[in-house]
């Protein structure tokens, strides 16, 4: 869990914005569906 945490700072602190900070959770909803 904590990967995906470090995972989603990094992808907001490269997109800086907060559209993209919801796709990116997304994503990682996604991710850990995938990846349990």
């Amino acid at each position: 869990m904590e990967r995906y945490s470090e995972l989603r700072v990094t992808a907001v602190c490269a997109f800086g914005n907060i559209g993209s900070r919801k796709a990116v959770d997304a994503l990682l909803e996604i991710l850990k569906d995938n990846n349990p």
